[in-house]
């Protein structure tokens, strides 16, 4: 019969050989998987252009902002390439609560006011097309010296 004193060290001496498991062995096993966006919303912004709206939680390492795309189909957007689409601005706010964000995508978007009652995470001058799909996907980086998008968001009908 092991003694309590006998056990004892042999699980202290096991724990530095069961692994963790939290970790990949890839060469890019220090990034973290970009968290998919479930759901995006889009909706005029009052002044000609859109909001896209979300609920996101992007706070893993190597998170660098987003990229939006748009496509006359839905198929189109969801298989765009990962440098067909357009980069946000740099980010205003960090997307780490549960609370819903908005990209200002709009020809005459400017940087939001330093209090950002809007929660706008980062803006884009470009213009959305009515009818058109868009959505958004995460730019993250793939290693130290490339950037790659995450999986796309739902594809929203622009207004």
């Amino acid at each position: 019969m092991l003694s309590l004193r006998s056990l004892y060290f042999s699980v202290i001496l096991s724990i530095p050989f069961m692994g963790c498991t939290n970790y990949s062995s890839s060469p890019n096993g220090f990034i973290v998987n970009t968290p998919i966006i479930t759901q995006i919303t889009i909706s005029p912004n009052g002044t000609g252009g859109h909001y896209i709206e979300m609920s996101a939680q992007n706070t893993e390492i190597g998170f660098l902002g987003y990229r939006i795309f748009q496509s006359t189909t839905e198929a189109g957007l969801l298989n765009a390439p990962p440098a067909s689409g357009t980069d946000c601005s740099q980010l205003y706010l960090i997307p780490n609560q549960g609370i819903t964000y908005r990209i200002e995508v709009d020809p005459l978007a400017v940087a939001p006011p330093v209090d950002n009652p809007n929660n706008i995470i980062c803006f884009t001058n470009i213009s959305l097309i009515p009818g058109n799909y868009a959505g958004i996907r995460a730019l993250k980086t793939s290693d130290f010296f490339s950037i790659t998008t995450g999986l796309s968001s739902n594809a929203a009908i622009v207004p």
